[in-house]
């Protein structure tokens, strides 16, 4: 099986287990219980080595939190080589156009 079978599958697998969760949006206190699927993801998250905490105003009401550190600029994909002096309409060299956050930002 390739990598991205099995990538493919983790996320079908990732994607049913959250649907099984009653993580329903109960509009009362103490319901809703987003926590679960938070929780879910926590766990999932350290067990791919990625520290993460949940955050939360409400005890059911939890959002996971988790950063991924990078270094320098980040970029979605790869671009070719633009020459230092090339010029768009007369204007100046611009720096390469990463797309905008959030794929590329400076650290």
């Amino acid at each position: 099986m390739s990598d991205e079978s099995r990538l493919h599958d983790e996320v079908i697998q990732v994607a049913r287990d959250l649907i099984r969760l009653d993580t329903t949006n109960a509009r009362e206190p103490g319901l809703g219980n987003e926590t679960l699927c938070a929780a879910y993801l926590q766990d999932y998250l350290a067990r791919n080595g990625v520290e993460a905490e949940l955050v939360a105003r409400e005890p059911d009401r939890a959002n996971v939190v988790a950063r991924i550190p990078g270094s320098g600029f980040e970029t979605v994909a790869e671009r070719p080589p633009q020459p230092p002096d090339s010029t768009v309409a007369g204007r100046p060299p611009q720096p390469p156009d990463c797309g905008g956050p959030p794929r590329c930002r400076p650290r």
